[in-house]
């Protein structure tokens, strides 16, 4: 198996950050297996910044949303081990993130990574 970096950058859309709560638990629900399995080794958000600020998100009880400024957010990053780059794009193409049009899959980008530690 190969190993890669999927980048995959938000659409700069009003509602992504909704898009993106709202369906957060499908996301994870479907990338569990590939955590479970080592497919995905791991995963979160890609920030604009590291910024001291935190934005609380009032419509959430998620500890997590509430300890990340939720405006930072400018995508996803996953890093992938698989035979080919086209599994990749494959899987993420299939996530609930891609299927609502969150991520901007025209900026997509997959990048071959060898992974030491």
């Amino acid at each position: 198996e190969k190993s890669y970096l999927l980048l995959l950058p938000d659409n700069p859309h009003p509602t992504t950050i909704t898009t993106r709560l709202e369906n957060r638990e499908n996301h994870l629900a479907h990338n569990a297996p590939y955590f479970a399995s080592g497919e995905i080794g791991f995963g979160g958000p890609m920030l604009s910044s590291h910024d001291n600020t935190q934005t609380k998100n009032p419509d959430s009880n998620n500890e997590d949303d509430n300890e990340l400024n939720l405006s930072k957010i400018i995508g996803s990053i996953h890093l992938v081990h698989a035979a080919s780059e086209e599994e990749v794009w494959a899987m993420g193409r299939a996530d609930p993130y891609a299927v609502l049009g969150m991520w901007d899959l025209e900026a997509v980008e997959v990048v071959p990574v060898r992974v030491l530690l």
